[in-house]
């Protein structure tokens, strides 16, 4: 079903879900701008609406549900939660900013938006009208919705972007109010609630299978945040699931694989602290290099799959098989790529004993300290994959990567992508191969480290020398801390100096 219709419509009797395998909510300020820009050019006086993209649901729920003897029927958006709950929040706005407001039907026109788009109240409980992700759904009703005072700074990107979109359409009504008397500030309000509800179109599509939502994707374009790699080729795996697939059941079960795999790779990335579209972008090439093609100028891996996973060169069976594989091997490169960044979680390096852990969870620290993290990174997941039980082999990467990194980088002052062809070789080399040992690959990163970095290389004489002017050298913190924590964990004493702190100061001034 298909249909060009407002917000109003979208939103009577309807309850609508994000679903956990979505992102969280990621709309920033120039997005929310676009939307008011939008509603400020909107003449009411005109026939004319104003589209303003698509939103996809699939309903899983036959059976609607019953409050106060209306049935409101259930969805998943599975496109167009950005925009969605952009709208919610900017009415949720409106709602507050009416109640504030001493004129006839101010308080008639608050309960409105809050009955229609905010949340229905019955005896059982309230029922919001906008559910999010597992991930951002308690943030967004108790904080947003529901207003609970928030003490500190989020911890996720998707609740700061929550908390900034409230921000700024509360400042935006704001600075409105101020130059308006109360009267004419609630005509402003009562016209924007008529340009948002009534005048904002969509194109609006209920789609009956969870494959669909891949063929349509592939076959049209939004407007809006523009899709990320990662959505791009998830939304290009489903396409290809339902063109490739012998059987409703066969695509069914993949998409569901698809979807299952999504949902865990943005929990990774989430508990890895690494949520821009970049980030996503680059474990999909992290993993594109250890399983497909170690060529450090391809970006678009989006493109990259569609060449390689495709109809053209692989029959049905040997595409939905490939499908299979892909998504599998991203799933589990997702975990590596989240211990890597963030060695310090509970659930990092699952596997290995307390000691070697610890070791492992020391020298990665001091490669995300270092820097340079996509030259070795790919190497260290193919390691971490391939050598699961074996800690002692893995360590000894990770050691050698770290001299790899400060002698090359940080003390020889190489460019970035010095080496960084032969690395990804290698990881592609020991994932897919089952010739390169252990030693090769070891033997491999200290042939690099001669070559770029030999003891007897000018850089290496030149911090003896006593006229060396230590301040100008880009890795002093690093050495700093790295001296002072050697020197503390030899008395068994507890670190007190803070990296992250160390960054901000003027070593100089300071030391």
């Amino acid at each position: 079903m298909t249909n060009l219709i407002s917000l109003q419509k979208i939103f009577q009797n309807q309850i609508f879900t994000v679903p956990d395998y979505q992102r969280g909510y990621s709309w920033e300020t120039e997005h929310r701008q676009d939307l008011l820009d939008d509603l400020e050019s909107i003449d009411l006086k005109s026939e004319k609406h104003h589209y303003t993209g698509t939103i996809i649901v699939h309903s899983k729920e036959k059976k609607p549900e019953q409050i106060f003897g209306i049935a409101y029927k259930k969805f998943d958006i599975v496109d167009g939660q950005q925009r969605i709950t952009t709208a919610v929040i900017l009415l949720f706005s409106i709602f507050q900013k009416l109640m504030k407001i001493d004129t006839p039907n101010s308080k008639k026109y608050a309960d409105r938006i809050s009955d229609n788009y905010i949340k229905v109240l019955s005896q059982r409980g309230d029922y919001y009208k906008l559910n999010l992700n597992p991930d951002t759904d308690f943030f967004f009703k108790q904080y947003i919705i529901d207003n609970a005072p928030h003490i500190g700074e989020p911890t996720q990107k998707s609740h700061q972007n929550l908390l900034n979109a409230k921000k700024e359409f509360e400042s935006y009504l704001g600075k409105v109010e101020k130059k308006k008397s109360e009267t004419d500030f609630f005509d402003f309000i009562e016209q924007l609630l008529n340009k948002i509800t009534n005048k904002l179109m969509v194109n609006f599509y209920e789609v009956g299978d969870e494959a669909e939502v891949g063929v349509i994707f592939e076959v049209m374009n939004d407007r809006g945040k523009p899709l990320s790699q990662l959505e791009k080729v998830k939304n290009y795996l489903i396409y290809l699931t339902y063109k490739v697939s012998s059987s409703v059941h066969d695509s069914t079960q993949l998409v569901g694989k698809i979807n299952d795999a999504w949902k865990t790779i943005f929990q990774n990335l989430m508990d890895a602290g690494r949520v821009s579209t970049g980030d996503e972008d680059q474990l999909l090439r992290f993993h594109w290099i250890i399983g497909y093609d170690p060529d450090p100028r391809n970006y678009d891996i989006h493109k990259s799959i569609k060449k390689e996973i495709s109809m053209k060169k692989l029959k049905s069976q040997q595409c939905y098989r490939s499908i299979s594989k892909y998504i599998s091997s991203l799933k589990e490169a997702s975990l590596v790529y989240r211990d890597l960044f963030n060695p310090e979680s509970d659930k990092s390096f699952y596997g290995f004993d307390d000691k070697k852990r610890n070791e492992i969870i020391s020298l990665t620290n001091r490669i995300n300290r270092l820097g340079q993290q996509a030259t070795v990174f790919p190497l260290l997941m193919s390691a971490r994959i391939k050598l699961k039980k074996d800690p002692d082999s893995f360590l000894k990467i990770i050691q050698l990567s770290e001299v790899f990194i400060f002698r090359v980088y940080t003390l020889s002052g190489y460019r970035s992508n010095a080496g960084i062809n032969r690395s990804y070789r290698i990881a592609n080399e020991l994932h897919k191969s089952k010739k390169l040992s252990i030693d090769d690959v070891l033997n491999n990163i200290k042939s690099w480290i001669k070559q770029y970095a030999n003891d007897d290389d000018y850089v290496m004489k030149s911090l003896t020398e006593e006229d060396y002017d230590y301040y100008t050298w880009r890795g002093i913190k690093y050495f700093l801390y790295e001296y002072e924590r050697y020197n503390v964990e030899s008395m068994n004493a507890s670190m007190k100096l803070n990296w992250n702190e160390l960054q901000k100061k003027d070593v100089k001034k300071n030391y």
